[in-house]
């Protein structure tokens, strides 16, 4: 397979507008507003909520770190080999957004052992 090389360059030097720009960077400031509001408060709920050590915590924030290193890129590779008539990521994007967000809050959920109450610990 040759590639057309002329119309790459064509369509790579495209630039973005600033609105563009924008609207891309705040989807980002989104994600990462999410994801650090997670990360500050989970060793806090496991340590000081469910009562388990600073270890235990740190061994499994350094599993799930290394278990990224290796599950993102084959996700990666599996998102460009598969091709809708929705695009490349969106489906996905469709598909996970409700389970993502059931994941989210049952995350900080504690069940108490001795009454099997329920409690919301947002904070």
């Amino acid at each position: 397979m040759r590639l057309n090389l002329k119309s790459i360059s064509s369509v790579g030097s495209a630039r973005l507008s600033l609105t563009e720009k924008i609207g891309y960077s705040l989807g980002d400031v989104a994600s990462c507003i999410f994801f650090q509001s997670f990360m500050l408060y989970l060793l806090y709920f496991y340590t000081d909520v469910f009562g388990i050590t600073a270890a235990a915590a740190g061994t499994m924030f350094l599993v799930t770190r290394i278990w990224d290193s290796v599950n993102d890129p084959l996700m990666g590779i599996l998102g460009d080999r598969i091709n809708t008539r929705w695009g490349k990521f969106r489906p996905y994007l469709l598909w996970m957004a409700l389970p993502f967000g059931i994941v989210g809050v049952l995350t900080f959920w504690y069940i108490l052992p001795s009454t099997c109450l329920i409690l919301h610990c947002w904070g």
